[in-house]
């Protein structure tokens, strides 16, 4: 959980429980026509809750096994953050996905990560990717085979996607050739979308994650 620290420099831990809970019992009273406060108006879409919720009750073929979790304050319920996922099989999102390969059949899709503009510090995103990788590794036990994740994301993330390794090395600028990050605990292959079409704005990066842990 994150710390925070109040002006007269004493940890407040009321302010630290935070919750993550599927959106479909979350009683929205009335915020379904609202979303997430991100901060980022360059992007072209960002479902609002109700579109959240649509697509979390998997009677939408192209949402099936799709579930938006809330991350909210314990206290007040303010939500805070959001993550998105989709068990799909490769075929299903290879059109979708360019890093992704058919040597693995199923992913967890990372369709949304994202927090409010007010709580966009690294320690909230690394909860939120933490609660991704618990899903990966629940999902690997329930169906006993191998699930990876992949995800496409919005190039500025890329220096927070590298930051996840917890190392000072800065994240490539590259776009003309694929890399790869590896640690003990995941290994990400980045495929820069510029060098199959430099015309999708913004610019973003196509995200394969092998996750080497399985407990």
């Amino acid at each position: 959980m994150v710390i925070l620290i109040s002006k007269d420099n004493k940890i407040n831990f009321s302010q630290e429980a935070l919750r993550i809970i599927p959106i479909t019992q979350y009683d929205l009273k009335g915020q379904e026509s609202k979303g997430l406060n991100h901060g980022f108006n360059d992007l072209p879409f960002f479902p609002n809750w109700q579109d959240f919720l649509n697509r979390s009750s998997n009677t939408d073929i192209k949402y099936q096994n799709y579930m938006a979790y809330l991350l909210c304050k314990l206290n007040s319920n303010e939500i805070i953050g959001v993550l998105a996922v989709q068990l799909i099989d490769y075929e299903s999102l290879q059109s979708k996905v360019l890093a992704i390969t058919p040597k693995i059949k199923k992913y967890l899709y990372l369709s949304w990560i994202a927090l409010d503009i007010n709580y966009q510090n690294f320690n909230y995103f690394v909860f939120l990717f933490e609660y991704y990788h618990t899903l990966i590794r629940r999902f690997r036990n329930q169906f006993n085979e191998r699930i990876e994740g992949a995800t496409i994301t919005i190039r500025r993330m890329r220096p927070l996607m590298w930051s996840l390794f917890n190392n000072e090395e800065e994240s490539p600028t590259t776009i003309e050739k694929n890399f790869i990050k590896d640690s003990p605990r995941f290994k990400f292959i980045f495929v820069p979308l510029e060098q199959y079409d430099p015309t999708i704005k913004p610019s973003q990066d196509h995200l394969l994650m092998l996750f080497k842990t399985s407990r």
